[in-house]
């Protein structure tokens, strides 16, 4: 699985709308970033985009996706 499937998969597009979190592929980071209450996080290294959707298949009541997520460090010379 890519990326870009990630990104485009309607079960992980479903939880994020019932968790808050907005999602998007950022450059800058190469990275998925979901962003909820101001704060950016991407998926930690070792977790696979099979573990994503595995985690967000049955949309479950808590959030199994908080343990998978470390926040965004951007480069410095992005503009925010």
């Amino acid at each position: 699985m890519t990326t870009e499937k990630l990104t485009e998969s309607i079960e992980l597009e479903d939880y994020c709308l019932l968790k808050g979190y907005s999602i998007v592929y950022n450059r800058w980071v190469d990275a998925v970033v979901l962003s909820r209450d101001g704060m950016d996080y991407k998926f930690k290294d070792e977790v696979s985009d099979e573990n994503v959707l595995e985690a967000v298949k049955e949309i479950p009541m808590d959030d199994p996706l908080a343990d998978m997520l470390e926040e965004v460090e951007y480069p410095e010379d992005e503009i925010q």
